[in-house]
């Protein structure tokens, strides 16, 4: 008799795995499978991206507008130095263009930062790369004497490429209340693009006179330099001509 009843609970317990196990749950019903996309028909794709799901490019108010705030912009001068190396020779193009600028501005008031080599002999890694230049303390890292350096002026130096990196230029830039920055110099593809990759990444609107820029050096190409500081900081590409008159305009 006990025989009969263990063999009857067994068949029931059997009877009712079988049907538990031939349901399928809630959650599994909704399942669409391994195929479903990441988009569905009715799912938009992100907005500040094209279809991919990748960024677009576009350009910002600050680019396609003029002018700027005179108390809060100020002219940054890059590695434009080497003291009276033309001595009776006229320079290039683009010093004379960033003489005129830094003239302009001093007379309307702007503040005037340069921003110079000042490697020191032995250590610094610059040098193992391109050999000696803009020695500190020697009369080859100071500004070029096209530009009539006055007391007004604030001079300040680097060791790298960068004229952010471990110096005061942005603490000065800070306490002058400038947010805008006209800037220009040399070499456009090193110096030049590196200071303005921090610039743009602690905020400054940047303004570039490209025609007062120099590639000195030929690491790439000055038109290159110039389109990727519009692409990727935002910059508003100017000529000298242009910049003149807006800085005469805001005086």
């Amino acid at each position: 008799m006990k025989n009969c009843f263990r063999l009857l609970l067994c068949l029931i317990i059997i009877g009712t795995l079988a049907a538990c196990g031939g349901q399928s749950s809630p959650d599994e019903d909704k399942n669409t499978g391994p195929e479903e996309t990441a988009y569905s028909s009715d799912t938009a794709a992100p907005e500040n991206g094209d279809s991919d799901g990748m960024p677009v490019h576009q350009r910002t108010a600050w680019q396609d507008g003029t002018g700027f705030d005179p108390k809060t912009t100020a002219i940054l001068v890059i590695d434009d130095y080497g003291g009276d190396i033309y001595g009776d020779e006229t320079p290039e193009q683009p010093f004379l263009n960033a003489f005129e600028i830094v003239k302009a501005g001093r007379s309307t008031g702007l503040p005037i930062v340069f921003v110079n080599d000042a490697h020191l002999p032995g250590i610094d890694r610059e040098l193992e790369l391109w050999g000696e230049h803009g020695l500190a303390g020697d009369e080859s890292s100071q500004p070029l004497t096209g530009f009539d350096v006055q007391d007004s002026d604030y001079l300040l130096v680097k060791r790298r490429y960068n004229g952010f990196f471990q110096t005061d230029l942005d603490l000065t830039l800070r306490e002058l209340g400038a947010d805008t920055l006209i800037v220009f110099g040399t070499d456009t593809n090193i110096c030049v693009l590196q200071t303005l990759s921090t610039a743009y990444n602690l905020g400054y609107q940047i303004i570039v006179p490209e025609d007062a820029c120099s590639n000195e050096l030929g690491v790439g190409t000055h038109e290159d330099a110039i389109n990727y500081f519009d692409l990727c900081y935002g910059a508003r590409i100017v000529s000298t001509e242009t910049i003149i008159g807006e800085i005469n305009a805001a005086a």
